[in-house]
């Protein structure tokens, strides 16, 4: 089900914006957690998602039983780091890290969305 006015690409370009910004929310309430008791690890499972989604966006007529703006990326627990005496396993580092990363595909996803909308409206005045 597509966002009412927008093409694929530009539904595909919101979506992975999205993605990002849920991966820096899981980030921060990671680090939030950095000192609680047992507090294990979230960490946003996204990368099937996102192929799915770019598939649907860029094959013509396709659509799965369940198109991508209807589904949520999983969220899950990283068992397979170590764990601290008190049973949290956050590592500060590693975390920072993650949220830098989903920033800067933040920062190009906006820059990509921004171009997109140039383009749409170059196409559309040019075609009075």
């Amino acid at each position: 089900m597509d966002a009412p006015g927008l093409d694929k690409i530009t539904n595909l370009l919101a979506q992975f914006l999205d993605v990002h910004s849920r991966r820096a929310q899981i980030v921060a309430s990671n680090l939030a957690n950095a000192d609680t008791p047992g507090f294990q690890a979230q960490e946003l499972e996204f990368a099937d998602y996102l192929e799915q989604a770019r598939q649907e966006a860029l094959t013509p007529g396709t659509t799965s039983a369940t198109p991508f703006l209807e589904q949520t990326p999983r969220t899950v627990a990283q068992t397979n780091r170590a764990s601290g005496l008190d049973g949290n396993n956050v590592d500060a580092g590693q975390e920072m890290a993650t949220l830098s990363n989903a920033g800067m595909n933040y920062l190009t996803g906006t820059t990509m969305l921004q171009s997109r909308i140039r383009t749409l409206r170059t196409a559309i005045r040019e075609g009075r």
